[in-house]
């Protein structure tokens, strides 16, 4: 539980623009590449993958094209709980991309979202505690702060979700590296 204090800290710290450390900071909201593209090129079925977590994207469409396990890294440690974010989405929501568009307001989405979510795991109950810490302790706009506001690409975007629910694992190997 002291790690997800110090990381709802510094998630705070980011929200108000103060300096918190190396390892912690804005997250992509979607991956700044274009996955369609990259996928055609690339045969990862039945392969076990690395890849950076970012926004999750990269995960998912290995995940959907096949692989067969995928492990993360990633500098920023709020990494693991925006794709725990993500999967519930995928998951509970059935949307690629959290939604919070229809409410403006990323709270708002929480509110509903984490009501429906059962952890069947300790890294699960980790991201879950964390997100219902932020939504405790900062009842103001998540999302003004929190993310890099990129392009998304239009190909990036799963929309038949339903191989994709059936590959994602509810614990994965997580590496907070660069």
């Amino acid at each position: 539980m002291d790690s997800i204090i110090k990381d709802v800290t510094y998630t705070e710290k980011i929200l108000k623009k103060e300096k918190s450390p190396w390892n912690y900071g804005k997250l992509y909201e979607s991956a700044n590449d274009s996955m369609d593209y990259i996928m055609q090129h690339l045969d990862v079925e039945n392969k076990d993958i690395l890849t950076v977590l970012g926004s999750g994207d990269q995960a998912f469409h290995f995940y959907n094209n096949g692989s067969n396990t995928v492990e993360l890294y990633d500098i920023n440690k709020l990494a693991f709980y925006y794709y725990y974010l993500r999967i519930w989405s995928i998951t509970y929501n059935n949307t690629f991309y959290i939604e919070y568009d229809c409410t403006k307001n990323l709270n708002e989405y929480l509110k509903r979202l984490l009501p429906l979510v059962d952890p069947k795991t300790k890294q699960e109950l980790a991201a879950y505690k964390y997100w219902n810490s932020i939504l405790e302790k900062i009842p103001t706009k998540l999302e003004n702060n929190l993310f890099h506001k990129d392009y998304r690409y239009p190909g990036n975007e799963i929309f038949e979700l339903k191989r994709l629910k059936e590959q994602i694992p509810q614990e994965f190997n997580f590496y907070n590296i660069d």
